[in-house]
């Protein structure tokens, strides 16, 4: 049984790959597909935040600059909003370091941070952070599905 549903989930997990894949196109040859949400309450809410629930956010964008953007704003250390989606630039602190991808904090007034992320590939602003790579994102939302299954 166990099985049979990892096999739907599977399957169920492709078609939709196949389909985003099919529905959003770029001329660039750069150009990465990247995950598009805010977590602001009348937008999408808890799901855009970490981790991301795939199985509700499912907009995505055509990058032509080959950078995927995530920033997350703390107040007082506490997350109030995090946004994905396209990056129409290289986060320039990330040239500095001779880095193509990875994040940037800055702190400003009464303290306000902000993490700029920025990643190369498909959809890899979905990640908890920017070590991990498409096929975890892709694993858990696997185990997202199944669990639904399940229950």
């Amino acid at each position: 049984m166990l099985k049979t549903i990892c096999l739907v989930a599977v399957t169920f997990s492709v078609l939709i790959l196949q389909a985003n894949a099919n529905n959003v196109t770029s001329n660039s040859p750069n150009a990465v597909e990247c995950i598009k949400c805010n977590s602001h309450p009348s937008i999408d809410g808890a799901a855009c935040y970490d981790p991301i629930d795939l199985t509700q956010i499912t907009a995505t964008e055509m990058c032509d600059s080959g950078f995927c953007l995530k920033y997350v704003q703390n107040v007082e250390k506490d997350i109030k909003q995090i946004n994905r989606g396209c990056a129409e630039h290289k986060e320039p602190l990330l040239d500095v370091k001779n880095k193509d991808e990875g994040c940037v904090l800055s702190t400003g007034t009464k303290l306000i941070q902000l993490e700029v992320c920025n990643c190369k590939g498909n959809r890899c602003n979905g990640a908890v952070d920017f070590r991990s790579t498409t096929s975890v994102i892709m694993a858990a939302s696997l185990l997202a599905v199944i669990a639904k299954l399940l229950h």
